[in-house]
């Protein structure tokens, strides 16, 4: 009996750090540009909270550095945690913003989707996408998690990742999606070390049927591999002989945004000062 009553108030425990969690988002939503400062007494009231549980999750916000005291000592702004996630987010739509274009231009000439990928723990996610202009095509779901191991994209992230990461997500294993995901980790060792040779990957149906794509790495200023410009298609049409004669402009194109980021390909590489694998 003893571990049910455990069990339970485990459970218990869960519901309400869940409350806190939703409660505290509230709270950070009432911040805007005409609301730059929030104070306890006038949270708790659009809130229709406690000013007592309000004190609490500012402070408990507040030692997490998401919010910080005002000058004033009676309210509370946005702290240097928020300022930081802001710079990580404008980060993201201004690779956006120089990346669409060269998209644009490498659809015009291959006539397939392409799509632009950035890592998420142990997943990838496109960000942006500019779809084929032909009937029968592949779009990518922006913002989907989907496995590193399978598929171009994926493939180009792992393979310029640091060597102990990349242990740690083998050592996981490596899940079949199709007849053709690569699932032995030796296997895909050597698979990595193609990409790195050759500049990009190539993947024919490994995280679905009929989907195939080329891949290539787009780097900061500094060579860290930060994203990834991959083109996809149906593989009825896009063939790996076909995806093999595109994938200089695939590299081209990630390259050219590369160099808009600031990237020189005479510095060093972040993958290379880090081990990579």
């Amino acid at each position: 009996m003893r571990p049910r009553r455990h069990h339970r108030a485990a459970g218990r425990d869960s519901v309400t750090a869940i409350r806190s969690i939703a409660k505290a988002g509230q709270l950070l939503a009432l911040f805007s540009s005409e609301h730059p400062v929030i104070r306890v007494g006038e949270a708790s009231r659009r809130l229709g909270l406690t000013r007592s549980t309000v004190s609490r999750l500012f402070s408990t916000l507040a030692g997490a550095g998401i919010v910080a005291l005002d000058e004033s000592g009676v309210g509370y702004r946005p702290g240097p945690r928020v300022l930081a996630l802001a710079q990580l987010a404008t980060g993201w739509m201004s690779l956006r913003g120089v990346a669409l274009p060269v998209m644009r231009e490498l659809v015009s000439s291959t006539r397939e989707t392409v799509g632009l990928h950035i890592r998420s723990g142990d997943h990838r996610v496109c960000i942006e996408v500019v779809p084929s202009p032909q009937e029968l095509r592949w779009v990518a779901a922006l913002g989907v998690p989907l496995p590193l191991h399978a598929g171009s994209a994926g493939k180009v992230l792992l393979a310029h990742a640091p060597a102990d990461d990349l242990d740690r997500y083998l050592r996981a294993g490596l899940r079949a999606l199709t007849a053709h995901t690569i699932t032995d980790a030796r296997k895909f060792r050597a698979e990595l070390a193609r990409v790195r040779r050759a500049g990009y990957a190539v993947s024919v149906d490994e995280r679905a049927v009929n989907v195939s794509g080329v891949a290539a790495p787009v780097r900061d200023a500094l060579g860290t591999v930060i994203a990834v410009l991959a083109c996809a298609g149906p593989t009825s049409r896009w063939t790996r002989r076909a995806m093999e004669r595109a994938a200089p402009a695939v590299v081209a194109a990630a390259d050219r945004i590369s160099r808009t980021l600031g990237y020189r390909a005479s510095r060093p590489t972040s993958s290379t000062r880090k081990g990579c694998a």
